[in-house]
């Protein structure tokens, strides 16, 4: 009994590894002295991915963009002008504004009139004689030349001793006009002289000649009229041996035609 067991088991044990053993027989014993080899193990089998039914339907992305075309842009190029000499530009005369009006000058031709008055200082022969005179003129004024002008005067005063002395002068004068304001005359002058006598209440009197300068200036002008004022020098010979000489200051007005 115990020997049929044995066999059966041997059996069993024999039939499995006919089975996996490949075809064409046992592997070749390995030689002497190595230990076998390990049988190989079986290949796993390839895996199968999804089949394609299972698979969501493709989405074919959008077409791509057309690349824009190049512009082609025609410049059209005119033939060039004829030469043609250069123009000069018109000349322009610079625009000034016209002049002034010129202005009427302030000494104008016409009639004038002049009076005069002040106070009046006289030598003769050594003695002094304080007064004062008072003198009027009649003439015409020239623009360019100046003026021209008949004088009238009458003087009185004391000497230092208290004779009375009175004068009666004439004189024709010429007056040079320098700028806007400034006189200067002179002419000569005739001179009627009388003085009371130390020994009586009558007077005696003498003829006399002589010459006479002036200067004046404008002190206010106007169109028709201005003031004056005016220092005069007089000289004049009465005999061979008496001269008078007379200061006076005076201030007065002139009026003249416009």
């Amino acid at each position: 009994m115990r020997s049929v067991a044995s066999a059966l088991l041997i059996l069993l044990l024999a039939v499995p590894a006919a089975a996996q053993a490949p075809p064409g027989g046992l592997p070749p014993a390995p030689p002497s002295g190595e230990a076998p080899a390990a049988p190989a193990a079986p290949e796993a089998p390839a895996e199968e991915g999804p089949s394609d039914d299972a698979l969501p339907p493709a989405v074919a992305p959008p077409p791509a963009p057309a690349a824009p075309s190049p512009q082609v842009v025609v410049i059209q190029t005119l033939p060039p002008a004829p030469w043609a000499p250069p123009l000069t530009p018109p000349t322009v005369e610079p625009t000034l504004p016209p002049p002034p009006p010129p202005s009427e000058p302030r000494i104008r031709n016409g009639f004038s009139l002049k009076g005069f008055a002040g106070p009046r200082f006289q030598i003769l022969h050594g003695h002094t004689i304080w007064g004062g005179a008072a003198d009027l003129a009649l003439g015409v004024q020239f623009k360019n030349f100046g003026a021209l002008h008949g004088e009238f005067g009458l003087g009185f005063g004391a000497t230092d001793g208290g004779l009375r002395v009175t004068t009666f002068d004439q004189a024709v004068t010429w007056e040079f006009i320098l700028g806007d304001r400034w006189r200067l005359g002179l002419g000569p002058q005739w001179l009627l002289f009388s003085m009371q006598r130390a020994t009586g209440s009558d007077d005696v009197g003498a003829w006399g000649y002589g010459g006479l300068a002036f200067g004046a200036v404008d002190l206010l002008d106007g169109d028709t009229s201005n003031m004056q004022l005016i220092f005069q020098t007089r000289y004049t010979r009465l005999d061979e041996d008496l001269h008078l000489f007379t200061f006076g200051l005076s201030l007065g007005g002139r009026f003249k035609t416009p």
